[in-house]
């Protein structure tokens, strides 16, 4: 895992990303606070969705995205808790899964959009 992570330092643009702090830092607790120094060295920014549980709002502060180039945005974790994370940079896809299945993250991502999005047709 630690190997998949390192290769996100080389992307050459910003990540885009699915994620869930409690569940990244139970996986890997004594990465995750260097990978964030060392990602935001490397000059590489991140754009992630993320369950609302108070581990990652507590990593996603103002303060902490501005030095960890990080810009996020919010799922409510009662309705929609994944632990999967997805990153897509450059031509590449890291998919690590914490718990469930990797099915369970794209029906998620499938009905939250489902949700959003305004009906076209009927």
């Amino acid at each position: 895992m630690r190997e998949a992570y390192d290769d996100t330092l080389t992307s050459t643009e910003e990540i885009r990303a699915w994620a869930n702090a409690q569940t990244m830092h139970e996986g890997l607790p004594e990465f995750f606070p260097k990978y964030y120094k060392r990602r935001a060295e490397a000059g590489v920014s991140i754009r992630s969705f993320m369950t609302d549980n108070p581990e990652t709002l507590e990593l996603c502060t103002p303060e902490n995205n501005a030095k960890q180039a990080r810009t996020c945005r919010f799922i409510d974790h009662k309705k929609y808790n994944f632990s999967p994370e997805l990153n897509i940079y450059d031509n590449k896809v890291l998919y690590t899964s914490w718990r469930e299945k990797m099915a369970e993250l794209h029906k998620m991502m499938h009905d939250l959009l489902w949700e959003k999005l305004k009906k076209t047709t009927e």
